[in-house]
């Protein structure tokens, strides 16, 4: 947790510490993610296609929508999906990417509220705990986690 500037926090507790401080100093700005996360489970058959529910619903009509990021296993390595609006007025013009390796079997449609990552011809591996997350220009961090069981 770093005290000043805008902050992430990573858990319940420093969340609510860095919002007492914010409280008391005028130089912390927290920014703590939605702790509780949304959770499903989807079952998808081997060579068919699947799509895992993303919430990105928007609190307020003054929010925006500014990354998101699809994880595969932990975040701790590179997303296997991101969608980068920030350089646009509108999610509609958000430049997609996603790795040489998934190139093709990945799609992903943000112009609905429940937006869905689409994975074409399910593989054995594509089996896993897979998260999404949206960073809003204002609002709280959103993830949800959806686990993939492939038959």
């Amino acid at each position: 947790m770093t005290i000043l500037g805008f902050n992430k926090a990573k858990s319940e507790s420093e969340c609510n510490d860095v919002k007492l401080l914010s409280s008391m100093k005028r130089d912390v700005n927290p920014i703590c993610s939605r702790l509780e996360e949304i959770k499903t489970k989807n079952v998808a058959l081997k060579d068919q296609n699947v799509s895992l529910e993303c919430n990105t619903t928007i609190s307020s009509p003054d929010d925006a929508i500014s990354l998101i990021f699809w994880y595969k296993g932990d975040q701790t390595g590179a997303p296997i999906y991101s969608v980068d609006s920030r350089n646009s007025n509108h999610i509609e013009n958000a430049k997609h990417f996603q790795p040489d390796s998934m190139k093709g079997r990945l799609s992903f449609n943000v112009t609905v509220q429940i937006s869905y990552l689409t994975i074409s011809k399910v593989k054995e591996e594509d089996e896993g705990e897979y998260r999404c997350r949206v960073d809003f220009r204002w609002a709280r961090t959103i993830n949800t986690v959806v686990y993939l069981d492939v038959i």
